[in-house]
C-alpha cells in the first residue's frame, strides 16, 4: 500500500481547514476548599480561586481552559475575551497579538502570590494560556 492509497485523515473540524472562529467566551470564577499549608512564604488562604474559560466556536465546538481566579486576573481575562471574539482558534500567534494589544494599557506590576508575579513580559502569556488550551 502506498501513501497515495491511504485514506485521508479526518478531524472534527476538517471542513473548516483551520478557520474556526471564536463566537463567544464564557468565564466562570470558582472557589473551592484548599486546606492551608505552612510553607516558606507563610500560610495561604483556606480556599483556591480559579476561573474556567469556555471558548465557543462557529463549528459548534466548545473548548475548556482553566487559570487563576483572583479579581485582577479575572479582569484581564474579560479584556482578552473581548479582543479574541471572532479570532481563528488555530492562529495562536494572532490570538497572542490580540491579547497583548488588549492588555497594553495594563501597567500593574507586582502581585500577591495567588496568580504569581504580574510583570509586563509575562502578563499576556498568563492571560492567553487558558484560551490557548481551550483552542487545542
Amino acid at each position: 500500500m502506498s501513501v497515495a492509497d491511504a485514506a485521508p485523515a479526518t478531524s472534527l473540524c476538517s471542513e473548516h481547514l483551520g478557520q474556526v472562529a471564536i463566537t463567544g467566551i464564557t468565564i466562570t470564577p470558582v472557589a473551592f476548599a484548599d486546606p492551608p499549608l505552612l510553607n516558606t512564604v507563610g500560610v495561604h488562604e483556606p480556599f483556591a480561586l480559579r476561573a474556567i474559560v469556555q471558548v465557543h466556536t462557529d463549528a459548534g465546538v466548545t473548548g475548556l481552559g482553566e487559570t487563576y481566579g483572583d479579581a485582577g486576573h479575572l479582569q484581564r481575562l474579560h479584556t482578552a475575551a473581548e479582543a479574541l471574539t471572532g479570532a481563528d482558534v488555530f492562529n495562536i500567534n494572532r490570538m497572542r497579538q490580540a491579547v497583548a494589544r488588549a492588555l497594553a494599557a495594563d501597567t500593574v506590576q507586582g502581585g500577591h502570590g495567588m496568580s504569581g508575579m504580574v510583570t509586563g513580559s509575562s502578563t499576556a502569556d498568563r492571560v492567553l494560556s487558558p484560551f490557548d488550551v481551550a483552542a487545542l
